[in-house]
Parts: C-alpha cells; sequence; structure tokens
C-alpha cells in the first residue's frame, strides 16, 4: 500500500508561470497600438477624403458664380478707369454678393490672358479698406499679376481654357500664408473662352475645414488610451487573482504534505509498538 504522503502527489498543484504586471501592461500596450493604428487609417481616410470635398466644393462653387458674370459686359472693362464706372459697380454686385454668401472664400475674381501673355485681373470682389492701417489686398481692374508664372494652375487654366484646383497650397502677395485656388473657365453664348473665375480659400479657413475630423481623431485617441488601460487593468486584477489562488493552493498542499509526515510513525515508534505487542506489555 502507498505511503499517505506519496499519494498528496496526485494533488500536488501545477507550477504556472504568472507575471500580472508584465501581461497587463503587454495587453494593454497590444489593445492600445490596435485602436491607435485603426484610429488613424480611418483619420488618413477622412482627412483625404475631406481636402478632395474641399477642392471639389470649389469648383461647384465658382462653376455656379460663374453663371453671374455677364460675357459681353466683362469684355467692355478693357482699361484701369473703367473700374469706377457704373456699369462695372453693377457687374461686381452679384459677386459680391456670392462672396458674402460663403464667408470661408477668401478671394473672388476673373482674369484674363492679354496679347502679350501676361495675365490680368478684370473683377475682383475684395474692398478697398478705408482704414489706412488695414492692409489692402484688393486689386484693380486690368491690374497685372505678377506672379502668375509662379502660379502654375491659373496659368493652366488660362492656357488650357480648362478647370484646374490646387493640389497644394501656392503663396504670392496675397496669400502669403498660402491659398488653395480653384479656377473655371469662362465661355460666352457661341462657347467662346474669355477668362477664367478663381475662388480662393486661405489656409486657415482650409485647416478649419479640417479641425473637426481631427478633434473627433484625438477623442477617439484619448479613449482607445482609457479603454487600453481599464482592459490592461482588469488583467492585471485577474492574472493577481490567480496568482494569489495558485499560492494558496501550493501553501495547503505543503501544510498537509507537512501533516501527512508528521502523522507517520517513525522506524523506531514502530520497533518499539511490535516490541510491545510482543511482550504483551
Amino acid at each position: 500500500m502507498p505511503e499517505q504522503g506519496q499519494s498528496f502527489k496526485d494533488l500536488e498543484p501545477v507550477a504556472y508561470r504568472i507575471f500580472p504586471l508584465r501581461e497587463a501592461i503587454a495587453v494593454g500596450v497590444v489593445v492600445f497600438l490596435a485602436i491607435f493604428l485603426t484610429t488613424y487609417f480611418i483619420y488618413a481616410r477622412a482627412i483625404e477624403a475631406q481636402k478632395s470635398e474641399i477642392r471639389q466644393s470649389l469648383l461647384r462653387t465658382a462653376s455656379v458664380v460663374r453663371t453671374l458674370v455677364d460675357p459681353e459686359q466683362h469684355r467692355q472693362f478693357t482699361k484701369p478707369e473703367d473700374e469706377f464706372t457704373t456699369a462695372y459697380q453693377q457687374a461686381l454686385a452679384p459677386l459680391i454678393a456670392a462672396k458674402k454668401a460663403d464667408p470661408q472664400i477668401t478671394y473672388l475674381y476673373t482674369a484674363v490672358m492679354g496679347k502679350d501673355g501676361k495675365v490680368y485681373f478684370i473683377y475682383d470682389v475684395t474692398p478697398t479698406p478705408t482704414d489706412p492701417n488695414v492692409e489692402d489686398t484688393s486689386v484693380a481692374l486690368m491690374e497685372e499679376y505678377t506672379e502668375a508664372l509662379q502660379n502654375p494652375q491659373i496659368m493652366e487654366a488660362l492656357q488650357e481654357q480648362t478647370t484646374v484646383v490646387s493640389n497644394d497650397f501656392y503663396f504670392d502677395q496675397w496669400c502669403q500664408d498660402g491659398c488653395i485656388s480653384g479656377y473655371v473657365p469662362l465661355l460666352d453664348a457661341e462657347n467662346q473662352f474669355y477668362g477664367v473665375l478663381g475662388l480662393d480659400i486661405q489656409s486657415p479657413d482650409y485647416f478649419a475645414r479640417l479641425q473637426p475630423i481631427r478633434r473627433a481623431t484625438a477623442r477617439a485617441m484619448v479613449t482607445g488610451f482609457f479603454v487600453a488601460f481599464i482592459t490592461g487593468s482588469m488583467i492585471w486584477f485577474l492574472r493577481r487573482f490567480i496568482l494569489i489562488v495558485n499560492q494558496r493552493r501550493f501553501a495547503l498542499y505543503e501544510r498537509a504534505v507537512r501533516r501527512s509526515i508528521d502523522a507517520q510513525p517513525t522506524p523506531r515508534a514502530q520497533t518499539l509498538t511490535q516490541a510491545n505487542g510482543k511482550t504483551g506489555v
């Protein structure tokens, strides 16, 4: 018959390798990375979609506004002094109203390419400031756009007589912080090209349209951090609980083994017991 202490071998607990803190940190980091990468992927796609929408919105707005331009009137204004005529102000009025309808549009104007190959402004809805302390960003009738060569979009729109929108910011004396522009061709009743209509959005307004996506992404990241923290805390608590239970099982096992060993008679005690039995003592 096996000894009583030997029978406890079948009940010996398994020695698990449990590290609550390290496991909790590892799980928390994995969860946060999964949330971070997923959120960033969605953010990148949303930003690209919003940028595309801003550009398409520029072109849609420009396409609507160009219907307010009368081709015959536009062709009549060929001298700087025409800017101060009643006819010019009347022609400009609907464009001014259109810009007021969308405050995020910084500049709204028309431009033509002269026979000398230079670009000249015709309409410009930016008013000339009356306060000398305010920067004047308006342009005069037939004012040359001296930086046209640094703006490939307007050159392409005029030369190719096509719709063009900026893929990136361009900079000139009016767009020192950078502008995104959209250009649409101006065509008369005979479908003859006579200029382009341009809309500009400055970088602060452009980024303002992207800000809601960035705020939502930041909130998602913060939420992801707390989710990862809570998940890691739960892992630490559960694994710590399992570790304590396992340690107590070992303690109970060792105590039971010690009691079993202490309860077994020693060889000398067994000899004395046998001798006493033979002598009848």
